[in-house]
């Protein structure tokens, strides 16, 4: 006997779900920056060059493909973990929490790879430290 109502379930949802629990996401407002009110918040960068794709002398442009990845910490995403390891996201996650507004000046144009899905990932220590990649 199949029990339905399991079967009908999306696992992927209820996985956020429960990340979203041990993030306590629902606790907190992630429209402000971590320690809103006081100092700066230190975000690293740093690029890594996939490739450079084109170079036009007449526009005066190029394109290149890259790995831009932040990282900082916000203490609220801070959870519980016995062995000290890493939870990784998908970009339904990111969505929901502050992120750093990163930006290149003078760009035409830029965008996030989304070929089968968005390529973000997201990476949050048990401390809040937070790896934060973009494609």
């Amino acid at each position: 006997r199949i029990d339905y109502k399991l079967k009908r379930q999306d696992s992927t949802k209820t996985l956020l779900i429960k990340s979203e629990q041990l993030l306590r996401i629902e606790e907190h407002d992630f429209a402000m920056r971590p320690g809103f009110g006081g100092g700066a918040i230190p975000v690293g960068i740093d690029v890594q060059v996939e490739s450079i794709d084109s170079i036009s002398e007449v526009n005066m442009d190029f394109t290149m493909t890259l790995y831009l990845r932040h990282y900082w910490k916000d203490e609220r995403l801070a959870f519980p973990s016995r062995n000290n390891q890493s939870r990784t996201f998908d970009s339904r996650l990111v969505k929901k929490i502050w992120v750093p507004d990163v930006f290149f000046v003078h760009s035409k144009r830029s965008f996030i790879h989304d070929t089968t899905m968005e390529n973000i990932m997201l990476r949050v220590y048990p401390d809040g430290n937070i790896l934060y990649s973009v494609r």
